[in-house]
């Protein structure tokens, strides 16, 4: 099977299955107690449901009480929708997919709630002067889930994406002195609290820009990894409170208030953002305590029907663990297969409308439940089926190479049009980012690429494949990004692989004509 340089979000799971085999050998494969074809009639079913429950007059879908909840909804409902397209490969606004009405009057009403502010002295990545949110109540929560829609959504600008995560990065407490550096509130831009439920949705909205091509600064991750160590109950007898055995697990907006599994989902995501390598002490503590808890009414994800508010499974829960335990790749929780067990479950309450119900927003300490709308429960139930997350986690490792390739067009010499590269990629867990340059030349075209802004590497298990990519100028223009993957065959080189893909859709690569890739044993 041929190996692709990207690494962005996946649109199936049969691909993120591979990507993992790939990158993570080292955990076991199972198979699913929800038989695929289940699953795959479980997910058709829900959409359809879905788009029958469109408010035809604004396109939105109910989030329970007002419009803040609405355009959480929505959002959620509509990457939803859109991830189904890509799994078709067709554009989710293309007349002949047959929900893009649904996704065009969706996104229209996101449209309508946006929100355009001055950056001022803030971060401005493509310096354009200006950020932008949505103005739900809850602008940390809209404006993260609809950064997600937009930055899925292949038709979105690519100065809205980078707008909407301006805002999100300039949202976060930024006072290193603030006992909630690195998290975010409800409104935003104050370090008066914050708590791992905003910034859960927060993180996810960066981790999904990132892969669409926007930036963030280093500082953003930085002071995330200062609000992961926070935000974690530690293990021992300092953080314990009122529980029992919360070591590991995140609190809400204090590392021993209301720890359960749903946050230690979040917790694991923003840890991976932040530079975290999969096996870190904070991820194998997070990990555990979900083991721990998993088969808890109250901290862990499974419903429970002699509660005061009788509940059904926590579907949001189950879609927060997803997306930590995929960004990990981890497919086996101590001996168990989560995902056998979650998705038997989510098609087992599937009602025969399509659609499923009585699930919480959240469940307090007490065991009271607070019932989501079954839009609501319907997206988080689709999502977590879909086993989705926007970010392979950072590998520390080195990798270093040049030589030259067979350029994509060729100019009908005698001689063979080449294309020249030569990079060194270098990342050390607890770096906030990849050191490294690369320089990439289309000697047909003349075209010059320099980079030396990296955001990403990862490196497989084996050390013969390598991920990275990162900012880079164009013929000496700033502005684009670059994704590219290589491949290490051994000595002497000629059979190693170089692609490269940029943002402007240019794309080259294949075995060296000459020269060597090396992935260094030892970063």
């Amino acid at each position: 099977m041929k190996k692709t340089s990207s690494k962005k979000i996946l649109s199936t799971t049969v691909f993120v299955a591979m990507l993992v085999i790939s990158v993570f050998a080292v955990f076991p494969m199972t198979a699913s107690a929800a038989p695929q074809e289940e699953i795959q009639q479980s997910i058709e079913d829900g959409l359809a449901w879905l788009a029958t429950q469109q408010n035809q007059t604004d396109g939105s879908w109910d989030g329970g009480v007002g419009v803040n909840s609405d355009i959480g909804a929505t959002g959620l409902v509509l990457l939803k929708f859109i991830d189904y397209a890509k799994e078709q490969d067709m554009n989710p606004t293309d007349p002949t997919y047959e929900y893009s009405d649904n996704v065009t009057k969706g996104l229209e009403f996101l449209d309508s709630h946006l929100t355009n502010v001055s950056v001022g002295t803030g971060y401005d990545g493509n310096s354009n002067g200006n950020m932008t949110y949505l103005d739900g109540l809850h602008k940390t929560y809209v404006t993260g889930i609809a950064t997600m829609a937009y930055s899925a959504n292949p038709d979105t600008p690519a100065y809205l994406v980078q707008d909407l995560t301006d805002w999100l990065v300039n949202a976060q407490c930024n006072d290193s002195m603030s006992t909630y550096y690195g998290g975010w509130y409800y409104t935003g831009f104050t370090c008066i609290s914050a708590d791992n439920s905003n910034t859960g949705y927060a993180t996810l909205g960066l981790g999904y820009a990132l892969n669409s091509g926007a930036t963030i600064p280093a500082t953003t991750t930085t002071a995330l990894s200062s609000y992961v160590d926070y935000i974690q109950n530690d293990p021992g007898v300092t953080d314990d409170g009122i529980e029992d055995a919360p070591d590991g697990g995140s609190g809400y907006s204090g590392p021993s208030s209301w720890v359960n599994s749903l946050k230690t989902g979040n917790l694991i995501f923003e840890a991976v953002l932040s530079g975290d390598a999969v096996d870190s002490q904070r991820i194998l503590n997070a990990t555990d305590y979900i083991d721990r808890h998993w088969d808890d009414d109250v901290e862990g994800w499974k419903g429970n029907l002699s509660a005061p508010t009788p509940y059904n499974t926590q579907y949001q829960a189950t879609y927060t663990i997803m997306k930590g335990l995929e960004a990990i790749g981890l497919d086996d929780l101590n001996g168990k297969d989560w995902f056998d067990e979650i998705s038997t479950a989510i098609v087992d309450e599937q009602l025969p409308d399509g659609n499923w119900t009585k699930g919480p927003n959240y469940v307090s300490g007490g065991g009271y439940a607070y019932i989501a709308t079954d839009e609501l429960c319907t997206a988080w139930a689709l999502l977590t089926l879909e086993k989705i997350t926007p970010l392979m986690p950072m590998t520390p490792g080195k990798v270093t190479g040049g030589g030259q390739i067979k350029a994509p067009v060729q100019t009908g010499g005698k001689k063979v049009d080449k294309a020249s590269f030569g990079f060194n990629v270098m990342y050390q867990e607890g770096d906030p980012a990849p050191k490294g340059e690369l320089e990439y030349i289309d000697h047909a075209t003349k075209m010059n690429v320099h980079a030396h802004d990296m955001t990403s590497l990862v490196v497989s298990a084996d050390k013969t494949e390598a991920w990275f990519e990162g900012t880079c100028t164009i013929d000496g223009v700033s502005g684009y990004t670059f994704e590219a993957y290589v491949q290490d065959n051994g000595e002497p080189g000629k059979n190693d692989v170089f692609e490269i893909t940029l943002s402007t859709g240019y794309t080259a690569g294949g075995q060296l004509l000459n020269g060597n890739i090396q992935i260094h044993k030892k970063p």
